[in-house]
């Protein structure tokens, strides 16, 4: 008969980095990093999931460092690095060079690009056995060339988004606060106006919400801005009610 995995903590010092606490209990974690993109100030968060087994699962890495990687050692042993869409690759490299036992997951297209991080696979839109009963996923369908997916922690009912939507404060210089306003960036919880762009297929987009929206979520862990903590399946009824319905 197996034992029980022990999460007691590794090391009795405390790390220079420390993860936001989500829900312990349901072994959960988020790590924010500054961000820049195209003079847009998005941020970064990170996600870590402590599987039964006791390995971590990362969802969208922030850049590798010895003070992260103590504090995740801490958690447990990191298993998978999960790369969610085409845009969400910054940091794979120093990821793969400090955990080569780790399982790196692309999204579709992904590895063709990234030739010289060690992938395992593909993300497929079915359940990874990896994680089964623990995460469960969902490729957000009608565009190519970007290729998100979105993931859902029953134990924490935290729905995890990379860009999706974004839910970034309306603060920052009257430069940032400028371009995140052409971009569609400062209605709260919202898909950007680049994001919208590049949606190709509005049914099967349409298709990917429905789905989504059957999960019973609570929480929404975005990778650009403030979580939503509560009522998140109303935030995204708000967000994206033309397509919900297009689905119906």
């Amino acid at each position: 008969m197996e034992s029980a995995p022990n999460f007691a903590p590794r090391k009795t010092q405390s790390p220079t980095v420390q993860l936001q606490e989500i829900d312990p209990a349901a072994g959960i974690w988020c790590l924010d990093s500054p961000l820049t993109v195209l003079g847009m100030p998005l941020g970064h968060r990170m996600t870590v999931i402590r599987l039964s087994s006791g390995d971590l699962w990362v969802h969208s890495p922030v850049e590798w460092s010895p003070p992260l990687g103590e504090a995740l050692s801490l958690l447990g042993d990191v298993r998978h690095v999960v790369a969610p869409s085409c845009q969400h690759d910054l940091y794979l490299e120093g990821w793969s060079a400090r955990y080569r036992t780790a399982l790196f997951w692309a999204a579709p297209g992904l590895r063709s690009q990234r030739e010289n991080v060690p992938f395992s696979g593909d993300l497929v839109d079915q359940l990874n056995p990896e994680w089964a009963g623990q995460i469960d996923q969902c490729l957000i369908d009608g565009m190519p060339a970007l290729n998100e997916f979105v993931f859902f922690h029953p134990a924490s009912r935290s729905l995890l988004v990379a860009d999706l939507a974004f839910n970034l404060p309306s603060s920052g210089d009257f430069f940032s606060r400028t371009l995140l306003k052409m971009n569609g960036c400062t209605h709260g919880f919202s898909p950007s106006r680049a994001f919208r762009w590049m949606i190709k297929d509005r049914a099967a987009f349409a298709a990917s919400l429905q789905h989504v929206m059957v999960w019973d979520f609570d929480r929404i862990i975005v990778s650009h801005g403030d979580i939503v903590e509560r009522n998140g399946k109303y935030s995204m009824a708000l967000a994206f009610g033309e397509f919900i319905g297009l689905a119906s």
